[in-house]
């Protein structure tokens, strides 16, 4: 997992980074035991970090990857994120970035609607897909131009679609995001 160094509360980051990748790990190696093993075929659990966003008070990271247990079909696409204030420690939820007064949920679900449209084009019926305003929006990353949100196997539509992700453009949540947030303040531009 990646570590940050230099900022005043890198050790509250770093840890948090250490304790989500031992739990991921760990309820794996839970389902993996409890699972069994299938003609000696073998368990694997496979994740990569990327950092989306890092600058002088914010840090973004997306853990993705697969879960495979013995003898399964195929392995199960996981996502993952975590985003930082690295000044403080705080670690910065969906509500953060948007303003409590206002109904943001459906302006975001639409602009997800709308890029995973152009992104799958005609291969995915869109209005078929788990959006509503009830949608888990939690696995997000802060990115220079923006939000991408990420969507775990299975989550939003069939497991075809594997871990759809879509970035939305800071200026397209220009009327819902929160002044104070990332995406709104000084970070935000």
């Amino acid at each position: 997992y990646p570590a940050i160094e230099g900022a005043v509360a890198d050790d509250v980051v770093n840890a948090a980074l250490a304790a989500d990748a031992e739990t991921g790990l760990e309820v794996w190696r839970r389902e993996a035991e409890s699972w069994g093993s299938v003609d000696g075929m073998a368990s694997d659990y496979l994740v990569s970090y990327e950092v989306t966003f890092l600058d002088e008070r914010y840090v973004s990271v997306l853990v993705s990857g697969s879960a495979y247990l013995s003898g399964a079909a195929s392995p199960l696409g996981l996502a993952s994120s975590a985003t930082f204030d690295h000044t403080t420690g705080r670690r910065l939820g969906i509500d953060d970035l948007f303003d409590p007064a206002v109904d943001w949920r459906p302006a975001v679900i639409a602009e997800i609607r709308a890029g995973l449209s152009a992104q799958f084009g005609d291969l995915v019926e869109i209005d078929s897909l788990d959006l509503t305003e009830g949608t888990d929006l939690s696995v997000f990353n802060l990115t220079a131009d923006g939000v991408r949100f990420t969507f775990a196997e299975g989550v939003i539509g069939p497991g075809a679609l594997g871990t759809p992700s879509v970035e939305v453009r800071r200026e397209r949540l220009a009327g819902v995001v929160s002044p104070a947030s990332p995406l709104g303040g000084a970070a935000g531009g």
